[in-house]
């Protein structure tokens, strides 16, 4: 294989545009094929997006684990190495309550309001059941409430703390 300084050499002593195409084509492969990278170096892996609780919200991806999300729930498999991540955090004990929704003048479930989870979550409460703790994800609740549990977000009953666990009416 020649050397940069000896290519710089041939084509400084090319003396017709014929020599200068022919050096080209001759090159054009080589180059191609050290500047293209591959397909997979390219494709670089993002981290699921945490919020500010540390968990994934409802509706990103969870890369098929459960640990990841706020509710605890993981829908869909990891993917493949290479292939795109369809795995989604999912709600659950919504009893009708929309994403985000944070109102309890909203009726659901069995005499039960709406509020939202730290995971942006629509959730289906019942009322007086909560416990003031400094919660992150739905499975701490669920250790101490029992299935079904959430960790809401806390706008005035426990002061100082930004969540804390409540069990379900849906």
């Amino acid at each position: 294989m020649l050397k940069a300084s000896q290519w710089f050499r041939w084509f400084a002593a090319a003396t017709s545009r014929r020599d200068v195409l022919h050096g080209i084509a001759v090159l054009a492969p080589g180059l191609v094929g050290l500047l293209a990278e591959p397909a997979e170096a390219g494709k670089k892996r993002r981290a699921p997006q945490l919020n500010e609780f540390g968990c994934v919200d409802v509706g990103k991806g969870c890369r098929g684990k459960d640990e990841l999300c706020c509710s605890g729930i993981c829908q869909g498999k990891a993917p493949k190495r290479g292939k795109r991540d369809r795995s989604k955090c999912v709600a659950h004990n919504t009893g009708g309550c929309l994403p985000g929704q944070e109102t309890v003048a909203t009726p659901c479930g069995t005499g039960g309001f709406c509020a939202r989870t730290t995971g942006n979550a629509g959730f289906c409460l019942m009322p007086a059941t909560g416990i003031c703790t400094n919660c992150r994800k739905d499975a701490e609740c669920e250790a101490a409430l029992g299935p079904g549990a959430a960790c809401v977000l806390n706008p005035l009953s426990c002061l100082g703390q930004p969540a804390l666990c409540i069990a379900t009416a849906a």
